[in-house]
């Protein structure tokens, strides 16, 4: 695979291009048709799990948040549930940053929300969240929310987790969503399923709570809630 990490460049999977995720951006309002088609129900699960979490202010970052759809509803939740929460919106494409800040000042202008909320918007790689350039020292969330970006990263999943563990706060959470297309409709990383996503990071020292999950037509809807002790 094509490990390029610039902005904009492609990325190829067993000689299928994946995504240039910076050209998609700035080609396509919606690159995938989220508007359009509406929360799936994948992304509905992981804001039910949020219900699960604390009752406390939480600093929170949203990695892969894209053109920040789905981070707006989450930034609507916390501050009605978890007013003074700080939130963190990050994505390798800085069209879609964009994006999400118009969106997000929308709401919220000069991304300030009425409870005392701060929202940043950090460029940034989550294949690298290992790697010394990451912006964020150990522990600092209380939660991370991954939406939809497993299909980015498979060249580095295996790494994903660990990285990810150090960055949350002891008695923290990691929340993803993602949908799984049955293996006949799944043209690469046709191992990369459920069960594979729990056991990787069940292996980096995550604890399982909670999964929601249904199956939809071709795909298989899935979101989990893990705690990191």
């Amino acid at each position: 695979m094509n490990t390029d990490n610039d902005y904009g460049k492609y990325f190829i999977v067993d000689g299928k291009h994946v995504g240039d995720y910076e050209g998609m951006y700035r080609d396509c309002q919606d690159p995938w048709n989220i508007e359009e088609l509406g929360f799936r129900l994948d992304m509905k699960a992981a804001l039910l799990l949020v219900d699960l979490l604390p009752f406390k202010a939480l600093s929170v970052l949203d990695a892969g948040a894209g053109a920040g759809l789905l981070s707006l509803e989450l930034v609507n939740l916390l501050a009605k549930t978890r007013p003074g929460s700080t939130f963190t919106l990050s994505d390798i494409s800085l069209a879609a940053l964009d994006r999400a800040k118009n969106r997000i000042a929308g709401s919220y202008p000069n991304f300030s929300g009425p409870n005392g909320e701060t929202i940043s918007f950090i460029p940034f790689d989550l294949r690298k969240v290992d790697a010394p350039e990451c912006p964020w020292p150990d522990d600092s969330f209380d939660l991370i929310f991954l939406g939809q970006v497993l299909w980015g990263l498979v060249e580095n999943v295996d790494g994903l987790f660990p990285g990810l563990k150090r960055k949350i706060k002891k008695g923290g959470h990691l929340i993803m969503s993602q949908h799984f297309p049955e293996p006949q409709n799944q043209t690469y990383a046709k191992d990369l399923d459920c069960r594979l996503v729990a056991k990787l990071a069940g292996l980096a020292g995550f604890n399982l709570m909670r999964t929601l999950e249904t199956d939809r037509m071709t795909n298989h809807h899935w979101a989990a809630l893990w705690s990191c002790d």
